[in-house]
């Protein structure tokens, strides 16, 4: 008859009591950014929340009757030396096994993925009928997506408690200010890590549906402008791979909504309908010395700078809250999303911010505040588009990614034309060898630049 064992949990931020007979006193440490616990508020993304133990008997592969337990981890519990559970298990028998899981929820749901967890298969040491043996694992940051140990061949225990933990210490998740003075249209982002990806960002109909997959992403600081790229900014520029307005609003044609036009009347409007090569030419030009921001950095932004599914939160928005669902007129009418649209209005982009609905698309950073990263124009990365599992997509933990192979291309970002889900920062939404359209536009960026 297989035995049933219980873990005893001592998640908690309590001394530990008298030891069970004859178990092993499992404690996890680990360097990952986890909530700081007993309500203080984050200073950087939390990146993982969730631990799980499971204790699998000697020459078993499935964890043991009542030997699976899952826990909140915070940063308290584990630097106090508190995130462990205690293991009874048979005298002086080898062979027991236990499987430790640090990991990421989402809205979608709290189960462990693979590419999300850091995990560890260890040795259970043989106990006396009496006393407690304690070990430590310490789960690396660095290990995600990438296991220690299996079920065959588990690694061996570090024997000892600590009673001082080191959550919160991986370098990389280090918030890092700007050393550059930001220029009057410029905010600084500062650097973080984050995750990139969010299986509650697929969304149906094939565009953004290669976003599921996550790894950990490591930015450096850098400077993005405020505001979406006007058509006042780009005057003077090459107007190659730029279509301008048709001049009219009778809304025949698509370029009827695009914003360029010699007309100074349009200056205040976003610019739309231009070409990635465009876009970045412009960036590149001896007027701007700057360059299209990757998808990680406008991720990061999009996301709050805090793993968020909309700039603003985890919340679904409303018409007020940000441009969007502004389609659905003239050769738009079967295309496209108008639930936020009035009745007879014509649709398009908006002014940069000036739109007081829009109050909730925006990410303030000190006394600056980047606009409209949720909706009003799409954007072009600098990136090529690539499917997520491919050479530049890889699980684990990226370090200033950017994809430079093939010459495909894509957006970030919802827009006017968009529906909701559009919004979720994690969405990416291919685009062809990147021709000009009215729901894209561009924003520049640079890096930060120590003195």
């Amino acid at each position: 008859m297989k035995r049933v064992f219980v873990i005893a949990a001592f998640v908690c931020a309590c001394s530990h009591e008298l030891p069970l007979p004859g178990q092993v006193l499992l404690v996890v440490d680990t360097d990952a950014l986890l909530a700081p616990g007993a309500g203080q508020t984050p200073t950087h993304a939390i990146l993982f929340d969730m631990l799980s133990v499971d204790v699998f008997v000697p020459g078993d592969d499935d964890p043991c009757s009542g030997c699976s337990q899952q826990f909140s981890i915070d940063e308290a519990t584990v630097n106090q030396g508190h995130a462990s559970v205690g293991i009874p298990a048979q005298s002086g028998v080898s062979g027991y096994r236990a499987r430790i899981r640090l990991y990421h929820t989402t809205k979608v749901g709290v189960e462990s993925k693979p590419d999300s967890t850091i995990e560890t298969v260890v040795a259970l040491p043989p106990v006396d009928d009496t006393g407690e043996i304690a070990i430590t694992v310490f789960l690396a940051t660095d290990d995600v997506a990438n296991p220690s140990g299996t079920l065959d061949a588990p690694v061996a225990a570090t024997l000892g408690a600590i009673t001082n933990g080191h959550a919160g210490t991986w370098p990389g998740g280090a918030v890092v200010p700007c050393t550059d003075t930001p220029s009057d249209d410029e905010v600084c982002i500062p650097g973080g890590a984050f995750w990139m990806g969010n299986p509650a960002a697929s969304f149906a109909g094939g565009a953004g549906t290669a976003t599921d997959a996550q790894r950990i992403v490591v930015v450096s600081p850098f400077f993005l402008e405020a505001y979406e790229t006007t058509v006042a900014d780009f005057r003077g520029q090459p107007v190659s791979g730029v279509v301008a307005w048709t001049g009219s609003t009778e809304g025949t044609d698509p370029t009827d909504w695009c914003t360029y036009s010699s007309s100074k009347s349009r200056d205040a409007l976003p610019l739309n309908c231009i070409s990635w090569q465009a876009a970045s030419s412009y960036c590149h030009s001896p007027q701007k010395g700057k360059m299209l921001p990757t998808e990680a950095q406008l991720e990061f932004v999009e996301g709050g700078m805090r793993n968020t599914l909309y700039v603003w939160g985890d919340d679904d928005p409303a018409c007020g809250d940000a441009a969007f669902g502004l389609s659905g007129f003239g050769v738009w009418f079967d295309s496209g999303h108008s639930e936020c649209r009035l009745p007879s209005s014509f649709g398009g982009p908006l002014a940069p911010h000036r739109a007081p609905a829009r109050s909730r698309d925006v990410l303030t950073i000190g006394d600056r505040a980047v606009y409209d990263l949720a909706g009003n124009l799409a954007e072009w990365p600098s990136d090529a588009y690539e499917p997520q599992g491919y050479d530049c997509w890889t699980s684990g933990v990226l370090h200033d990614p950017e994809c430079t192979t093939g010459t495909a291309r894509l957006v970030r970002g919802g827009s006017w034309v968009s529906g909701a889900e559009n919004l979720r920062a994690a969405a990416r939404v291919p685009r062809g060898n990147g021709d000009a359209a009215p729901d894209v536009g561009v924003r520049c960026a640079r890096p930060d630049k120590a003195p």
